[in-house]
């Protein structure tokens, strides 16, 4: 989970696919990632809620990066879901 401006959710997903996969191993290891994007309310935050939302949309984005020919990263974002 990263907290902060901007989002480095795409390229750090990207950086961790490059670590995964090397094409010169003997037995190529491959990854789908979901990458969450929410917004962080103002005042009090239900800590559990949050991280249920979070986790609920990085989820759903894992199972498209897997849909889109796997070894990639997808991004959920609200309701809308895509792959890099």
């Amino acid at each position: 989970m990263v907290v902060g401006v901007g989002d480095p959710g795409p390229q750090m997903a990207s950086a961790l696919l490059d670590a995964i996969h090397r094409p010169d191993d003997p037995t190529p290891v491959t990854a789908s990632i979901g990458v969450a994007t929410v917004p962080l309310p103002d005042g009090r935050v239900d800590t559990r809620d949050l991280l249920d939302t979070v986790l609920a949309g990085a989820d759903r984005a894992m199972y498209e990066a897997k849909r889109c020919g796997g070894h990639r990263a997808a991004v959920a974002t609200g309701d809308d879901v895509h792959c890099l």
